[in-house]
């Protein structure tokens, strides 16, 4: 799933993606192409609560790099084998 900004917020809220189309009750890793984990989710979480994709997701990625206009993220779903 991509993410993309066209321009920054001054203090915008957290964003959450809903992802339906998933199996409810399969679970799925997520992480970013760079490597970044995100968690391991429920398909049934993925789509009714959603996966936060705001560049303020985590402390560590707003605290340690600027995030510019024209940002964009790509998040990898992996199911896991039950």
């Amino acid at each position: 799933m991509g993410y993309f900004k066209v321009l920054n917020d001054v203090n915008a809220p957290y964003r959450l993606q809903r992802i339906p189309g998933l199996i409810a009750d399969q679970e799925y890793r997520v992480h970013e192409e760079a490597g970044q984990d995100c968690g391991t989710y429920t398909g049934s979480e993925l789509a009714n609560i959603g996966l936060v994709t705001s560049d303020a997701e985590s402390e560590q990625s707003a605290a340690t790099r600027d995030v510019p206009d024209f940002y964009s993220r790509l998040f990898i779903f992996e199911a896991r084998k039950n």
